[in-house]
């Protein structure tokens, strides 16, 4: 009981911090640090016991469920159901964060320190793998390069899914959590870092003179 009066604590915390915060950082990376510090690895406040990872697994289901209703928003008008803003709610507001705050406690971010250089490379993959190739696939539809290259940066940002993947895989046998704790935390770094950058190429996109825009 304990371990879960302070993961609701963190994640009532979190959204405080963030909009305090002068210099934003995504609300799921500090949910995952809190995971970190007050878990078994660091200050063992948070032991991840049975019901911790059943709510935690929860929190995954919907976090699946919600990228559902993200994805049918794009799709062809339908009618709106009536449970979306109460799950999203509870989604948003209880399980998704203690999914988080699981995840970074089940960090093995001794690894991270020891194999520095596995973060590294999955950091740079994913500026290559996802976000390179955005670059040059939109440059008809976007031809300033410095606005084109803020697309891309914020295109190979990633957290959320690379947790969730790497979680069920680390839990299948399917991948080392070694690997999984240096893919993780290349996904937070890139939604710490990449997002800075966009912003700085931000000051350099050329704004269009009056009679350049066309009406």
């Amino acid at each position: 009981m304990s371990s879960l009066l302070v993961i609701v604590a963190i994640s009532a915390v979190v959204p405080l911090i963030v909009g305090l915060t002068p210099i934003k950082v995504a609300e799921v990376v500090l949910l995952i640090v809190g995971g970190i510090i007050f878990g078994p690895h660091v200050l063992g406040w948070i032991q991840v016991d049975a019901p911790n990872d059943l709510l935690a697994e929860m929190g995954l289901g919907l976090l699946f469920f919600l990228a559902g209703i993200i994805i049918r928003r794009y799709a062809p008008p339908s009618e709106e159901s009536k449970l979306h803003t109460p799950i999203e709610g509870i989604a948003f507001g209880f399980f998704i964060p203690i999914f988080f705050i699981i995840s970074g406690a089940n960090l093995d971010i001794i690894s991270i320190i020891q194999n520095p250089l596995t973060l590294l490379v999955f950091f740079v993959l994913l500026l290559l793998v996802r976000g390179l190739p955005q670059f040059f696939i939109y440059r008809k539809m976007i031809p300033d390069a410095f606005q084109r290259g803020r697309f891309a940066l914020l295109v190979a940002t990633g957290l959320p899914m690379i947790v969730a993947i790497t979680t069920l895989e680390v839990e299948s046998g399917a991948m080392l959590p070694k690997n999984a704790a240096g893919l993780v935390g290349a996904g937070a770094l890139s939604v710490l870092v990449f997002p800075i950058i966009a912003n700085a190429l931000g000051k350099k996109v050329r704004n269009p003179l009056p009679d350049e825009v066309i009406a």
